[in-house]
């Protein structure tokens, strides 16, 4: 569809839908936002999620947990998550707490964690015990 049928389509559209192909769209004062859910809301509702984090030192932000996951799964050592903006849940940051240490095991014993030291992993108790 183009951008005209796609602005006439969801003209009237001032809360937030999710279209056929699962695409989220809507009308806002300055024009059609189509997008993920993440996008959509935050351009609906004027508040956008960020999350600050460092990588090699120099500070970085996404707008999706997910994109820290992804930078943190990509480069473990580099990345670290910037707590002191109060962005980040406790759950999350307990889980980006875990995976670091779920790297750091794999990559000294050169395998994958047992189920009990996955559930040592999450709570944080020691492997070797």
């Amino acid at each position: 569809m183009k951008k005209d049928e796609l602005e006439q389509k969801y003209y009237n559209e001032h809360i937030p839908v999710q279209d056929d192909s699962g695409i989220w769209r809507v009308q806002t004062g300055h024009g059609l936002e189509s997008g993920d859910i993440n996008y959509i809301a935050g351009e609906f509702s004027g508040m956008c999620l960020i999350y600050h984090f460092m990588h090699n030192g120099e500070m970085d932000h996404v707008h999706r947990f997910e994109d820290v996951l992804a930078e943190l799964l990509q480069d473990p050592e580099h990345v670290d998550i910037v707590t002191d903006h109060v962005e980040y849940s406790e759950q999350q940051i307990q889980m980006v707490k875990a995976i670091k240490r779920a790297v750091s095991f794999v990559d000294s014993h050169h395998r994958p964690m047992t189920m009990e030291e996955l559930r040592r992993n999450r709570t944080g108790e020691d492997y070797e015990n």
